[in-house]
This record gives structure tokens, C-alpha cells and sequence, in this order.
């Protein structure tokens, strides 16, 4: 039996009621097997209500929705000492309501009654908790079973016990590696102050706090919230900086210095199951690039916006990795983009388009279930201010208009909403397909992916952008013949709102810089009674096919009354030649039996023998 394994078993025996888990996320992570959660972060538009913003959001019976399935929010200690920790509760209700559930929210932020007063630079004081080190339970000794004098413990466990049933993920603080001084967090290993072989100073981060502190949030939130509800997921908050990521994992939560002792002996990485992040490529240096030789070099388009989201999220697993989260020392950590967007109106140097801003969403969306994000998060479901007054980017990032500026249920959507709501209606149902999507052998300038489920498929392509300032690209893409596509059917980002519907040769499609779905186009089939006549005029040989219908491997069972050659083919749907399997194969006078294996899409095919004499039998084949 594996670690891993002995550890499940030990897990689920020992979580009775308010017992502490015995396992820690280097033994064991929950594996999620919900759908992908097409979420956005929630905003404040006095005086519309968020149960109103989820309706327009989600959907209900009388209103469409954009195709959300989950939000983010924020539930911090100082809002729920003052109005109470059930405030929030109705609202999340009605979200569940509507289906939209396993919300993520993220926690932290003390009242003034139990901030800590303790300062560890010269010039803030800490963020954080007061009495973050004392035990974490106490046997009841208060009516709860955590200590009630470690204030983030027992803030932890009331929130945790009152919204379980419909927040699934828990984000400890918000951007908690927020920095000002660039210069050492992003510096490399070597370079003076680098935060890969120092430790981030306090007053660099947004906790005012040492690392080892917030690796204590980490423990402390891990304990608490398995014990309340072993189903949710605890995630870090939010981060972008491999080199922070790399101080919570070689850190303990020693207050001292962070080193492993028998009180502290786990690195952070022991206390969270999702590594969540944020990602905003026009402002984090992934749109432009200082050559060797001097200078500056723009490349603000949709594509190096897709690039620099994989590269953080790639640069993170690395960091992971070195530390043994690579599903063998460690289980691997899930995914989630709880904060993305581009601008869709340009401010300062940054890119701004709501063309590169719709391109960038589908773009990132297709990415997301590629790399097997849990979530994604767009920032934000709404504008937060007019047009007129936005003063930077992060106020025009919704998916509707400022919805201040309307009375419920009106509104108006930006581009993105379109897109955004076009491709979950796409997605929706569907897995991402690697081998189908391999199969497609896509040439360097196209990117793609295929979705399945066991009724259909859809095809998203696009060619890569390239130019500053400009989603302009083109090029056509042929379908492997293998695929048995002849017409396609065809819809552009817009489809949600114009409900048009275009076809495409499958040998020439027209791509651009914007995503196109695909989806084969049913065709009418062969007249059986034409069939049927066909093969009684062959004579003298026949065939059957099993098993039929067939997921990709098949037999065909050949018998011949005398000796000859056959030529076996595989037709599409309108009868022309996807591929010869076998050509002037001899054949004795019995029967051969014959296994092939192809990657085709659902839908009918038809599989003709011919015999040396030209005469043809021709019978359906169903791939599901």
C-alpha cells in the first residue's frame, strides 16, 4: 500500500466530529471531480444586491445569465465581528440556489479588538492576528473546540462552520506576497536581497509580517477548516511570486527563524491543497522585454498575454517541484486563477482593446481546462466605475457595464460577456480532449484544443497574434483526413448574443487572431436500400464489423468463399475516402479477422470491402 493510500484510509476514520486531522497536504490532497467553475469576482454595486448580481450573472427563469457557476468573495473577520457571522449566509444560499456552488472565498483581515499589536518593521505595524501562536485547540474548554484566545482559529471556525455547505475553497489573505520593492522580489538567486535566499523583509509584504507568520495562517487555517468540513480545499491566497511560494515552502511556521523543530516541523507547503494565483500580464512584464543591446520592446496582443499567464503558472510548478510536490515525494497541489484580465481600454503604456481583452478571456479560458485549473476568476463582474471616470484599468475589467449606473434587473454587457458567455455554453458538458486535441497536429502559428463529451465535439482555433497593438492574424487550417470532417459547422465570440451560424470546409478553415468553434456538421445517411442492393451484387464474399458501434478499436471479420485480393476503406458520412486501411490485401478461401484502432469523432462512418473485381460490399460504422 502506498503512503499516499495509508494516509486516505487514516483520514477518512479519524474525521469524526470536530476531531483534528492526523494528515497534513504532504500525505494527502482531495482529488476534485466537480465541472470546472466559470467564476468572477464579486464586486459592490450599491444599491443592487449581490443575490441581484448573481441572477444576471447565473441565470434564473426569467433572466439569461453570462454563465457564471461561482464567485469569489470575501468573508474577513472584521466584517463579521460587526455585522454578524451570518450576514453573508442568504445571499450564498441564494447562489446555491441558482446551481452556482463550491465558492472560493478568501479569509483574514482582523478587527481592531483582535489585530495584532506588535510591529516587526519600523514603519507599519502587523496585519495580522494578535495571539497567533497560542494553541491552536483546548478541548472544549470555551464551548468550541479551538482555543478562543488564538482569535484566527476561532474566526476560522465560525465562518468555516456557518458557509461550509457552499464555499468549497478557502483562500488564506489576498495577494499576502503584494510588494512594493520589486527590485528583491523578483530579483534572481544572487542578486542582493533576493527573496529566494532571504527570507522577505516585513515591511515588503502586505502582512507587515514575517513569512513564518503567514506560513502559521497557513497551519493554523489547514486545521481548523479539515475539521470543520474535510471536503474544502485550503489555498494559498492568491500569489504571483515564485520566490514567495519558495519562502512558505523551505519556511516552518518557527516564529524564531522558521527552521523545522519538534513544535514546527512542516514546511508550508504541509498546509494548503490549491496553489491559487493571480495573474495580469499587461502590468507584470510579460508584454515587453529589454534586449541585450538597450531599449525597450513592446508585444501587447492577446497571445503574449496567454504566454505570460501559462509562464507565472508554469514558474510556480516549477518552485513546487524543487520541493517535491511532483505526485511522488508529495501529491501534486490543484489549480485555480482566482484574478485575471487584460484592460479592454488602454491606460498609460498598457494594451487596451475590447478585442484583445475578448481574445485574451477565450484564449485563457481554453488554457484553464488545459492545464487542469479547478477555477477561473475573471476580475470583475462588473465595471466599477463609468467610462467617463475610470482613472485606470482595474475599474473597466467587468463583464457588464457599472451596474451602479442601473436599476435591476436592466444592464448592458461589454464584449467580454458575449465571449465569455459563447464559450461556456461551448465548454459546458465537455472535457478538454489532450489526445483529440493532439491528433489535430496544429501547425506552430495555430492554437486549439478539442472538448468531448459522449454527444459531441467542439474544436476552438485561433492563429497566434503577434504584433504590437494589433489582434490582426490569419491562416488556414486543414482537418487531418483521419478526423472524417467534410462540413463543418461554425461560430464566432459574438454567437451568445447574434445566435449566427456559419460552415466551414473542414479542409480550408479561415482562422484569425479571435477563437472560432467547430463542430461537425451532421450530414443525412446513405439510403440503406441502396446499401443493401450493393452488397447483394458482390457475391461470393462478405463482412461484419464489431464491436458496433465502437469507441476507437474495432474488428472486421472478412469471409471469402474462394481466394482474392480486398481493398478495405473507411467512407465518411457522405461516402468519400477517409482512409485506405488495407489495399490488394490476399486473402484464402475462409474467413480472416482483422483489429484496427483509429481516433475518429462520433458520429457515422462506413467501412467498404472491395474485391479484385471491383465488386463492393459497404456497411455502417457508429463511433461514439
Amino acid at each position: 500500500m502506498n503512503k499516499h493510500l495509508s494516509c486516505l484510509l487514516l483520514f477518512c476514520g479519524s474525521l469524526a466530529a470536530h476531531s483534528q486531522p492526523n494528515f497534513t497536504a504532504n500525505n494527502y490532497v482531495n482529488p476534485y471531480d466537480q465541472p470546472f467553475r466559470y467564476g468572477a469576482n464579486l464586486g459592490n454595486y450599491p444599491p443592487w444586491s449581490n443575490q441581484q448580481v448573481a441572477n444576471i450573472s447565473v441565470g434564473n427563469a426569467s433572466l439569461p445569465g453570462v454563465g457564471m457557476n461561482a464567485f469569489r468573495g470575501s468573508l474577513p473577520e472584521h466584517f463579521l465581528e460587526t455585522w454578524g457571522y451570518q450576514i453573508r449566509l442568504p445571499e450564498y444560499q441564494h447562489f446555491q440556489s441558482l446551481n452556482a456552488t463550491d465558492h472560493l472565498v478568501f479569509i483574514g483581515y482582523p478587527s481592531a479588538a483582535h489585530r495584532e499589536t506588535a510591529a516587526f518593521c519600523d514603519t507599519f505595524p502587523s496585519e495580522l492576528f494578535a495571539n497567533l501562536y497560542l494553541p491552536i485547540w483546548d478541548g472544549g474548554a470555551n464551548g468550541t473546540p479551538v482555543n478562543d484566545q488564538n482569535y484566527f482559529a476561532l474566526y476560522i471556525f465560525k465562518t468555516v462552520s456557518t458557509y461550509k455547505n457552499q464555499v468549497r475553497f478557502w483562500e488564506i489573505w489576498n495577494e499576502p506576497d503584494f510588494t512594493l520593492n520589486t527590485a528583491a522580489a523578483f530579483a534572481p538567486p544572487g542578486a542582493p536581497g533576493n527573496w529566494w535566499e532571504n527570507n522577505p523583509s516585513p515591511c515588503d509584504l502586505a502582512t507587515r509580517a514575517p513569512v513564518f507568520h503567514y506560513v502559521r495562517l497557513l497551519r493554523v487555517a489547514w486545521e481548523v477548516i479539515k475539521t470543520v468540513d474535510s471536503t474544502a480545499y485550503v489555498c494559498t491566497g492568491g500569489i504571483g511570486n515564485p520566490a514567495f511560494l519558495d519562502a512558505i515552502l523551505r519556511n516552518t511556521d518557527n516564529p524564531a527563524d522558521g527552521s523545522p523543530t519538534a513544535e514546527f516541523p512542516l514546511g508550508g507547503g504541509a498546509y494548503f491543497d490549491v496553489l491559487s494565483f493571480h495573474s495580469y500580464p499587461h502590468l507584470d512584464g510579460s508584454m515587453w522585454e529589454f534586449p541585450p543591446g538597450g531599449g525597450l520592446f513592446f508585444h501587447r496582443h492577446s497571445d503574449r498575454g496567454l504566454e505570460g499567464m501559462v509562464k507565472r503558472r508554469n514558474d510556480l510548478a516549477e518552485v513546487l517541484e524543487n520541493h517535491g510536490y511532483d505526485g511522488s515525494t508529495y501529491p501534486k497541489k490543484l489549480w485555480t486563477l482566482s484574478e485575471t484580465n487584460i484592460p479592454r481600454k488602454t491606460f498609460n503604456v498598457y494594451i487596451g482593446s475590447d478585442e484583445a481583452q475578448v481574445n485574451y478571456l477565450l484564449k485563457a479560458l481554453v488554457e484553464a481546462h488545459r492545464l487542469d485549473f479547478k477555477q477561473l476568476h475573471i476580475f470583475n463582474i462588473a465595471d466599477l466605475s463609468s467610462e467617463a471616470s475610470a482613472w485606470n484599468e482595474f475599474l473597466l475589467m467587468g463583464l457588464f457595464k457599472n451596474l451602479s449606473e442601473f436599476t435591476y434587473p436592466n444592464y448592458e454587457l461589454n464584449d467580454a460577456a458575449i465571449a465569455w458567455k459563447t464559450a461556456v455554453d461551448f465548454f459546458t458538458g465537455k472535457k478538454f480532449d489532450a489526445p483529440l486535441t493532439t491528433a489535430l497536429a496544429l501547425p506552430a502559428e495555430i492554437n486549439g484544443a478539442a472538448f468531448t463529451s459522449q454527444a459531441d465535439t467542439t474544436f476552438v482555433l485561433w492563429v497566434e497574434t503577434s504584433e504590437d497593438l494589433s489582434e490582426a492574424a490569419s491562416a488556414t487550417f486543414a482537418f487531418p483526413p483521419a478526423f472524417g470532417l467534410d462540413t463543418l459547422w461554425q461560430w464566432a465570440w459574438n454567437f451568445s448574443a447574434t445566435q449566427n451560424t456559419g460552415q466551414a470546409l473542414a479542409s480550408a478553415v479561415a482562422l484569425t487572431g479571435t477563437p472560432f468553434f467547430f463542430q461537425r456538421k451532421p450530414v443525412e445517411p446513405v439510403d440503406t436500400v441502396v446499401i443493401n442492393a450493393i452488397a447483394e451484387e458482390a457475391g461470393g464474399f462478405d463482412f461484419t464489423c464489431f464491436p458496433n458501434p465502437s469507441q476507437g478499436d474495432f474488428s472486421v471479420r472478412l469471409k471469402t468463399e474462394e481466394p482474392g485480393k480486398f481493398t478495405l476503406k473507411i467512407l465518411n458520412g457522405q461516402g468519400q475516402t477517409i482512409e485506405i486501411l488495407l489495399e490488394a490485401m490476399s486473402v484464402e478461401a475462409s474467413e480472416q479477422v482483422l483489429f484496427f484502432r483509429k481516433n475518429l469523432l462520433p458520429g457515422l462512418f462506413w467501412l467498404e470491402v472491395m474485391d479484385e473485381n471491383s465488386r463492393i460490399i459497404l456497411k455502417p460504422l457508429v463511433f461514439k
